[in-house]
C-alpha cells in the first residue's frame, strides 16, 4: 500500500471524528456571532438613547434661549426695576451673612476638633504616665 493509499484510509476512519470537529467550529463561530451582536445591539441601544438625550438638551437649551430673549424684550417700569433692585439688595446682604456664619461655624468646629484632640492626647499622656508608674515602681529610682 502507497503513502497516499495510508493518508486516504486514514481520512476515511477519521471521517465522523473530522466531521464533528468541523460541526463543532461552526458552532463555536455561530455562538461567538450571537453573542457579539447581542452586545453591539446592546450597545447601539444606549447610543441611540444617549442621543435622543443629547438632542432633547439642546431642544430645551434652545427653547430656553428664546425664552430669555423673549423675556428680554418686556420693558420694566420703574416701580417693577426698585423692587428688582430691592430683592438683589437683600440677596446679597443674605449672602455675606451665610458666608460669615458659615465661616464661623467652620472655625467653631475646627476649635472643637482641636479640643477633643487635646483632651484625647491629655487622658492618653495620664494613661502612659500611670502604666510607667506601675511598671517602673519597682525598678529603683523612678
Amino acid at each position: 500500500m502507497s503513502i497516499t493509499g495510508q493518508i486516504l484510509e486514514a481520512i476515511a476512519s477519521n471521517l465522523t471524528l473530522l466531521a464533528v470537529l468541523i460541526a463543532l467550529l461552526i458552532v463555536i463561530v455561530v455562538i461567538g456571532r450571537t453573542i457579539t451582536k447581542v452586545k453591539t445591539s446592546g450597545t447601539a441601544a444606549k447610543m441611540a438613547e444617549i442621543g435622543l438625550d443629547s438632542k432633547k438638551l439642546e431642544i430645551m437649551s434652545k427653547r430656553m434661549y428664546l425664552e430669555g430673549l423673549k423675556n428680554a424684550s418686556i420693558v420694566l417700569t420703574d416701580n417693577e426695576k426698585k423692587k428688582i433692585d430691592s430683592v438683589r439688595a437683600d440677596n446679597a446682604v443674605l449672602s455675606r451673612k451665610t458666608l460669615a456664619m458659615m465661616d464661623e461655624v467652620e472655625e467653631r468646629t475646627n476649635r472643637l476638633e482641636r479640643g477633643a484632640d487635646l483632651g484625647r492626647l491629655s487622658r492618653t499622656l495620664d494613661k502612659i504616665k500611670r502604666y510607667e508608674s506601675a511598671m517602673f515602681k519597682n525598678i529603683g529610682g523612678r
